[in-house]
């Protein structure tokens, strides 16, 4: 086992831990500090070099040690989530340690949980799909995991994905568009699902719906403070989450042909960012391009792996917005 290579992409692992155990004491913030300082020092541990971006992507991909440490945080993230349940009703904070204990636990969950969810939904074990739900539902993101593996991989730089950003098209216009009409294409049994599980795959979406809302009424039964959590964390895990989608797909467009049908999806259809430590806090969801291509382990070019953001990952959304 390769630790020295695997260890960086277990950094949201341990930070979110810190956390949990500075949680009750006036150190709350320490965790949060430790994620900036890292996003601070990135231009000093660098960039993947090109020719190393995508054997970087493949072994975090395709290696038996990677996979453990993403099902094993898989698990982690999902007991975190209850954990914050559990803490919320049981802790005596002042309002400043509430305040930070919010703002932390949506930072986490929209920067290493949803990502790594993201990740797990594609997994070829039901353990890390199952936790993938488990997280989105969570997070009250109900629609993404059928939107994601259905629509948006099948029509990524098009005009029949939502989720693409039109060039020119600020982010606020963008969310107001793609998740209003993500969320009709989830709940309608068109064309956009592969004919065996149309069906099934409504009333899978409508019972996902169901747990989300009824974790809302759950909450406001337990702790009003856990509700306010839970209000906070659906909207702005959403936000942030496709806030990246914005950054990773704007203004890219795949050409139709003649018969209507478009060109197959290649390399410099994403953004990509190639930073170590977006990587590693996001799981390697920043190296995007390879994620969406047909066969991610054969490009025509070791050294292309499509196109580079300008500016760092969390620049970038910040510049968006």
């Amino acid at each position: 086992m390769n630790i020295k290579r695997l260890l960086p992409y277990s950094i949201p692992f341990w930070i979110t831990l810190i956390f949990v155990l500075t949680a009750s004491t006036y150190f709350i913030w320490i965790a949060v500090i430790i994620m900036y300082l890292i996003a601070i020092f990135r231009k000093r541990i660098g960039k993947f070099r090109p020719s190393k971006v995508q054997d970087e992507y493949l072994y975090f991909h395709y290696h038996r040690e990677p996979s453990m440490m993403k099902t094993i945080s898989g698990l982690f993230f999902v007991g975190f989530n209850f954990w914050i349940l559990y803490f919320l009703i049981n802790a005596k904070l002042e309002t400043w340690q509430i305040i930070i204990f919010i703002y932390s636990c949506i930072i986490f969950n929209s920067n290493f949980a949803v990502a790594l969810a993201h990740d797990l939904m594609h997994s070829k074990k039901n353990v890390d799909r199952l936790f993938s739900t488990i997280i989105l539902l969570q997070n009250g993101f109900f629609y993404l995991e059928s939107d994601h593996l259905y629509t948006h991989h099948r029509f990524v730089a098009t005009v029949d994905d939502p989720a693409t950003a039109l060039k020119g098209e600020s982010i606020y216009r963008y969310l107001y568009r793609s998740i209003k009409e993500r969320i009709k294409i989830t709940f309608s049994n068109g064309e956009h699902y592969p004919l065996k599980i149309r069906n099934r795959m409504m009333l899978t979406n409508y019972t996902k719906l169901t747990i989300c809302i009824f974790y809302l009424f759950f909450a406001f039964y337990l702790s009003k403070l856990f509700f306010t959590f839970l209000i906070l964390d659906y909207v702005f895990v959403t936000m942030i989450y496709e806030s990246i989608t914005y950054i990773q797909h704007y203004g890219l467009a795949r050409y139709a042909h003649n018969d209507s049908k478009y060109e197959s999806i290649k390399l410099q259809h994403s953004w990509n960012c190639i930073y170590k430590t977006s990587a590693y806090l996001h799981y390697m969801m920043p190296i995007h391009s390879l994620h969406h291509v047909a066969d991610e382990s054969e490009t025509s070019d070791n050294y292309y792996y499509g196109n580079e953001m300008p500016r760092p990952f969390s620049t970038m959304m910040m510049t968006a917005w």
